[in-house]
């Protein structure tokens, strides 16, 4: 079974290595970086999450996955 998945990693990868990366702005280039960075927070935070069953928990209480990663990497800082 093939997994289309992307890492945070080879999305940022793909960006620099199969575009025009040298002629985007700063503000293109930030928005890309922040783009993968959001993804590999939210990879974190579904890989534990996944481990338990979230179906039926209130969204207004973080995920153990939230709670993890804010715990761990500091959440949005």
């Amino acid at each position: 079974m093939e997994n289309n998945k992307q890492t945070a990693v080879n999305y940022l990868l793909s960006h620099i290595w199969t575009t025009d990366w040298v002629n985007y702005t700063r503000e293109e280039k930030l928005a890309i970086i922040e783009q993968a960075k959001e993804k590999e927070k939210q990879q974190i935070i579904n890989a534990v999450d996944d481990q338990n069953n979230y179906d039926s928990w209130p969204s207004s209480i973080p995920t153990l996955g939230e709670q993890y990663y804010n715990k761990t990497y500091g959440g949005n800082k």
